[in-house]
């Protein structure tokens, strides 16, 4: 008996494998299969609202293209717990080596059908358990980035981390300017389209170790280890820029821009200060309000600055 869409499963093939068979074989069963035109296309498709519970990337051999596509879906928080099946035509155990240290979950080598389905099985239901898991406790459901728990424990061990070797680190609070009128006059739907476009875009301006956390609302948190300011604040030019050309499903979210302030630990808050990391997102929240205010004010102003001095006084 047929199970009624067991789940979506993501089908990359490369030129030349295959002719479709992994396709009919999970179709047979009820699984929604996606189907991609290139690596690109794949990326895109993972971080959609419709996004795979399973990759299955159809090969005959272990490729740099492949390699390096599967080493970038690994790279952002959503997608790196998201199952990635390598289906070798042509197996060897070079190959089989290379994909599971680029982060395949695992490698067969021409299955018949029910093998495959099984193995499909068996993965997506690892990895729906595995999420439940993560995400009740330190992922945002919606965008897939941290959530506030998750972003302070991941930040006092980079605070430490900073400490002990004297390096800089900097944090960036953002703040979505007029995300209130998308709601009000798009709906909250496209709203929520608009803060996963948001966190996915995020996620590919950063570093695999950097941090990117939703907040709450329409706030993020970007933690910057080994950055100083001036490097925190192109690494947030870049994001605000990109920001600034979105389009959530072909659609562009109008008048949606971004507000960020930046601080930096041992400028701003002492290594050895308590609630460390409090104080920094503390820090760069003061400093993206400045930034915003700064806005409306003549050029020229003292306060238009972006950086998180602590001049000005708390309420």
């Amino acid at each position: 008996m047929t199970e009624h869409n067991p789940g979506n499963v993501l089908v990359l093939r490369a030129q030349g494998a295959g002719h479709g068979t992994v396709e009919a074989a999970l179709r047979s069963t009820g699984y929604r299969v996606l189907t991609a035109a290139g690596g690109r296309d794949a990326l895109r498709l993972c971080a959609s609202t419709d996004r795979p519970d399973l990759v299955i990337l159809d090969v005959e051999e272990a490729t740099a293209d492949a390699l390096t596509w599967l080493t970038e879906l690994r790279r952002t928080t959503r997608r790196a717990c998201l199952p990635a099946i390598v289906v070798s035509r042509a197996p060897t155990r070079d190959s089989a080596v290379a994909f599971l240290d680029a982060g395949a979950t695992d490698y067969v080598s021409r299955p018949d059908d029910d093998e495959l389905r099984a193995r499909a099985r068996c993965a997506i239901a690892a990895a729906r358990e595995a999420r439940r898991w993560r995400d009740g406790s330190t992922v945002d459901p919606l965008t897939g980035l941290l959530n506030r728990r998750g972003l302070l424990a991941r930040m006092d061990i980079e605070i430490a981390r900073a400490v002990r070797g004297s390096a800089p680190l900097s944090v960036a609070f953002l703040d979505l300017d007029n995300f209130g009128w998308v709601n009000e006059h798009r709906g909250h739907a496209f709203g929520d389209d608009v803060l996963r476009a948001v966190s996915t875009s995020l996620q590919y301006q950063l570093r695999r170790w950097d941090v990117a956390a939703r907040w709450g609302g329409d706030e993020f948190v970007v933690a910057l280890p080994g950055t100083g300011r001036l490097a925190a604040a192109r690494v947030m030019a870049r994001i605000d820029a990109a920001i600034a050309r979105l389009r959530c499903d072909g659609r562009t979210p109008d008048g949606v821009g971004a507000s960020w302030g930046i601080a930096s630990l041992f400028q701003d808050v002492p290594g050895n200060a308590d609630r460390a990391a409090e104080r920094l997102i503390e820090e760069a929240d003061r400093a993206m309000y400045r930034r915003k205010h700064a806005r409306r004010r003549p050029r020229g102003d003292p306060e238009s600055s972006w950086t998180a001095g602590r001049s000005r006084a708390t309420s």
